[in-house]
């Protein structure tokens, strides 16, 4: 049995989601580079964290997972880290 090194990430954010997109690839980076093999990409994190207030116009927010920028972004990622990336709902390898 090989050891494994599990990483998780913390951010801010704002409502620019490619900014936020980019910031949390080089948190994945920095933790791929210091060994981790499964990352932990926290919650919502593509745009402020909403869920606060119920706010109808914030439903526009839910993507089918084949149009989600962030999944698409980061199901590439992964197999170039050489890490499995996961979120409370999604893992990609």
């Amino acid at each position: 049995m090989r050891p494994v090194k599990v990483a998780a990430t913390q951010m801010s954010g704002g409502w620019d989601v490619a900014a936020n997109i980019a910031k949390a690839e080089a948190l994945v980076r920095e933790a791929a580079a210091q060994g981790a093999n499964i990352i932990l990409l926290q919650e919502l994190f593509e745009r402020n964290y909403f869920c606060q207030k119920q706010i109808p116009a914030y439903l526009a927010f839910a993507t089918p997972i084949a149009e989600n920028a962030a999944i698409q972004h980061f199901q590439a990622l992964a197999p170039r880290c050489k890490t499995i990336l996961t979120s409370r709902f999604t893992v990609a390898r």
